[in-house]
């Protein structure tokens, strides 16, 4: 949470998504979802243990271990946590993948504006002297 405060700190002093290097994003991506998985997968918080489904007598000793522990309330608020990360982290990519759209539609308009206006020339027969000139040193 502490890097997406630094993020929207200088998104909030700059105003532009700039500030912010692609590489941290994606490693922010990356750890949020490692964390998730390991919480889950690794460390079997939300599951049963084997020896409390195995031995009935257990399974009060292992409730009593999770209410002390405080695990449900603790697992919600890393799920809270993780998902305001998840939030951001859509929102900034979003912002990212939409500014690189911009610019690509930016660079075809200008391409086909290019070509509308050398079609034009060679309609008009108006030849560049310009580009004549520079084929010619080219040559």
């Amino acid at each position: 949470l502490d890097e997406f405060t630094d993020f929207n700190h200088s998104v909030e002093k700059t105003g532009l998504f700039t500030a912010i290097p692609k590489n941290d994003l994606y490693k922010l991506v990356a750890k949020n979802n490692a964390v998730l998985i390991d919480v889950l997968s690794k460390l079997s918080l939300l599951e049963r243990s084997d020896i409390a489904w195995r031995m009935p007598q257990y399974v009060h000793v292992w409730e009593g271990l999770r209410e002390e522990f405080e695990v449900e309330p603790r697992f919600s608020n890393l799920k809270y946590k993780l998902n305001l990360i998840q939030d951001n982290t859509k929102f900034f990519l979003e912002v990212m993948h939409n500014q690189k759209s911009n610019m690509l539609e930016w660079i075809i308009i200008v391409l086909i504006s290019a070509e509308i206006v050398v079609c034009s020339m060679e309609l008009c027969e108006i030849k560049p002297t310009w580009a004549m000139s520079l084929i010619e040193r080219l040559s």
